[in-house]
């Protein structure tokens, strides 16, 4: 028998989407902490890197919902590593914007 763990893997998954699970270092800026927490456990481990940020190490499942997560904090939100990850987010980003860039 295969043992479950249901906790663990709602926290790596991001809505119906799955993707390669993997380690993943995000910056923050420290207002949100409380929302690391809500989505990942209080257990994930945090680094302060100084007065404003900390580091955020996180096992997830790097998808496209995941990435956009990451986005929408804007400026208040960094992947550090691995670098796979970083260069996914930039493809994201770069076809949004050319989604919208217009034929003028």
């Amino acid at each position: 028998e295969i043992e479950f763990d249901l906790a663990y893997y709602s926290k790596t998954l991001f809505s119906m989407f799955g993707g390669e699970e993997t380690d993943v270092s995000v910056q923050f800026t420290n207002e949100l902490v409380g929302v690391v927490f809500d989505r990942f456990g209080l257990d994930v481990p945090i680094t302060k890197i100084d007065e404003k940020h900390f580091i955020a190490r996180i096992k997830v499942a790097v998808s496209p919902h995941f990435l956009s997560w990451i986005i929408s904090f804007g400026e208040k939100a960094n992947i550090i590593s691995p670098e796979f990850v970083k260069e996914e987010i930039y493809c994201l980003l770069n076809s949004s914007i050319k989604q919208y860039e217009g034929d003028d």
